[in-house]
């Protein structure tokens, strides 16, 4: 585990008891990460902004698991976890010729298992805009679904945050994961992949949807 911190990092005064923790756990998954690949927990301040303290741990196993186990404090419940890494490609049945990035931000204030997948990459940065606009982490996240499933014609699973959802959970809900994650891999590689998820995830920030041509081609 690395631990990295700011000779400037924000003081926290008087506003509320840091947060505690020891563990944080979860999985990446596109198909799941592999063994190896680096997973970044960067604490955000109130205003969703790096304070300069990162914490890296790694995937353990081929299930795409990583574990956190350190005695730390956070100035506030959010945070932004990052995985770099290559994934099994669920599509082709083989793992990927380059690594790709997943993101997420959370609130940890009560939840210690967190897993990053497509759907919270997606929604992360359009989560963050509606809270700069004013909206609750609560409410945003629930906004960032709802808008993100109707894209896919997936609404009933929108009551499940993203990052409850694992491929592997064997859940009914995990189905919204598998579907979107298979649509956006179709006759793509990983180059392709990246850069379509890129395109998606800057109109979705902004709009809350996609235009309908892309509607069509899911």
């Amino acid at each position: 585990i690395i631990v990295g911190c700011t000779k400037d990092e924000p003081i926290r005064e008087n506003e509320n008891k840091p947060l505690e923790i020891s563990v944080l756990e979860g999985k990446v998954e596109k198909g799941p990460f592999t063994q190896g690949s680096t997973v970044t927990i960067r604490e955000l301040n109130k205003d969703l902004l790096p304070t300069g303290k990162t914490f890296e741990t790694e995937i353990i196993n081929n299930k795409g698991e990583f574990k956190l186990e350190a005695a730390v404090e956070f100035i506030s419940p959010y945070v932004q976890i990052a995985c770099d890494g290559y994934f099994f490609n669920e599509v082709y049945g083989e793992l990927s010729d380059s690594q790709i990035r997943l993101e997420s931000i959370v609130d940890i204030s009560n939840k210690r298992s967190i897993n990053i997948n497509i759907l919270t990459h997606l929604s992360k940065d359009r989560i963050i805009h509606l809270m700069k606009e004013g909206d609750s982490y609560k409410n945003a996240t629930s906004k960032a679904r709802k808008e993100l499933l109707a894209s896919f014609s997936l609404q009933k699973y929108k009551d499940t945050e993203f990052e409850d959802l694992s491929i592997s959970s064997g859940e009914k809900s995990s189905g919204a994961l598998i579907v979107i994650s298979s649509i956006l891999l179709k006759d793509r590689k990983e180059a392709k992949l990246t850069e379509h998820i890129a395109k998606l995830k800057e109109t979705f920030t902004k709009e809350g949807e996609f235009p309908e041509s892309v509607i069509k081609s899911f």
